[in-house]
């Protein structure tokens, strides 16, 4: 293919003559010869002959409003519209003011056409084949063309760590990052194009989360926490913020969330303020245990441990008889309420010499709950030995309903008040 082409114009039209122009075009002006050939014809020039070395350019299709609608089997006032209200297109127009469309814009319009004919708005299904118009630039440029805004901005978007999800205006996701894949388990390719509350939102939460979309859609931004679904079925709390985004003409054609987790943070937070909690709890039954102040210190222990721990049931249980004896019990059990010294966890514990912590009652099968376990409805429980000078004296023990209540700084804690017990039981034998 020559590197310039001549195309010679006979203008029968400009003076009396037969005026011969010459014009020379370099070869990616291809498209430019075909709108100047309907230029020419709109202007009532006749083109009488063309250079034989232009027989050989293959110049894209150029068509008019009324050939584009008949191709894709739509009205001319649709595209239009979608044109003005959407930049579908960024029509060439010839010296005559027609408008005037390539292939791309044929082939562009026909994917639109598919996904709202598949229940996508219009403001959508232009926004997704953007993206995919950005992604398969960029895979084709050179690297002049790193920063295409498809592909460019996708890859922004996927290495920060909040989860970023976008869709149409009618909440039909078109774009979900790879936070939202680590946060929500779904790949991309499995939701999008799928409404998102049909997605991330749980049956129980569906008529609050329709209500947040139709704020957006008013144009109201929405921040707070929002129980979402995750792929594995469990629930998470995330802190969402979600805000609508407006085409240059002010409406509403998509809805941005942004979501992070926090969970971890937060429970890291809880975790320090509850083991300030228990320190300073420590130090000041060790003072009153210093200043002999025996009246109410078993019961007020009890509480602490009760209340730090969040337990179900408290219990101290002495094991200086062949039959263990609960001497004090938040809530209260009967007086000399025995405990089994085989095959219960006072007595396990008191073998052992170290706290043990069961994370199921159900299934574990180091000693049996006992009836005083039984009685609170025991899912999990931790215990810790008093141990003195003289040996073990008893047990202190701590109950929860829910499974896997305690950890392993709840059983230090429980350690330290039973070490600061078994002290007071020494002092107070006769």
């Amino acid at each position: 293919m020559p590197s310039r082409l001549q195309v010679e114009l006979v203008a029968g039209v400009w003076g009396s003559g037969r005026d011969r122009a010459s014009y020379f075009l370099s070869a990616d002006l291809y498209p430019e010869i075909k709108r100047f050939k309907l230029a020419l014809q709109d202007s009532g020039v006749e083109l009488c002959n063309m250079s034989k070395d232009l027989g050989h350019v293959s110049a894209p299709e150029l068509y008019r409003i009324g050939e584009l609608a008949d191709r894709v089997e739509m009205s001319a006032a649709t595209l239009r519209s979608w044109e003005r209200r959407y930049g579908l297109f960024s029509s060439l127009r010839s010296p005559g003011g027609q408008r005037l469309y390539t292939s791309a814009d044929l082939e562009r319009v026909q994917r639109v056409r598919g996904l709202v004919d598949a229940g996508w708005t219009v403001g959508g299904a232009v926004a997704a084949t953007d993206q995919d118009a950005g992604a398969n630039a960029n895979a084709s440029s050179p690297a002049g063309s790193a920063h295409s805004s498809g592909d460019f901005h996708r890859r922004m978007l996927d290495v920060i760590d909040q989860a970023v999800i976008t869709t149409d205006a009618s909440g039909r996701i078109i774009f979900w990052n790879a936070a939202a894949e680590r946060l929500y388990g779904w790949p991309a390719e499995e939701v999008v194009g799928h409404p998102i509350l049909d997605v991330v939102t749980g049956p129980e939460d569906q008529a609050e989360a329709a209500a947040i979309v139709e704020d957006l859609q008013r144009g109201l931004t929405w921040t707070g926490r929002f129980p979402v679904r995750r792929r594995d079925g469990t629930t998470i709390n995330p802190i969402v913020r979600d805000t609508p985004l407006r085409s240059p003409a002010g409406e509403i054609e998509a809805l941005v969330g942004v979501s992070f987790d926090d969970s971890e943070h937060r429970a890291a937070t809880d975790t320090v303020k509850r083991q300030a909690a228990q320190i300073e709890a420590v130090a000041v039954l060790g003072a009153q245990a210093l200043r002999g102040d025996t009246a109410t210190l078993l019961i007020e222990a009890i509480d602490i441990v009760r209340r730090l721990l969040d337990a179900t049931h408290v219990a101290l249980i002495s094991t200086r008889s062949h039959e263990f004896t609960v001497v004090a019990a938040i809530p209260e059990a009967p007086a000399a309420t025995s405990v089994p010294s085989r095959r219960s966890l006072a007595g396990f514990t008191a073998r052992a010499g170290h706290v043990v912590i069961a994370d199921s009652m159900a299934t574990e099968r180091r000693f049996t709950a006992g009836s005083l376990i039984d009685k609170q409805g025991a899912a999990s429980a931790v215990a810790a030995p008093l141990i003195g000078p003289a040996g073990i004296s008893g047990v202190l023990v701590a109950t929860s309903t829910d499974p896997s209540a305690f950890r392993a700084d709840d059983g230090q804690f429980l350690q330290a008040v039973a070490n600061i017990l078994a002290g007071l039981e020494l002092q107070t034998e006769p």
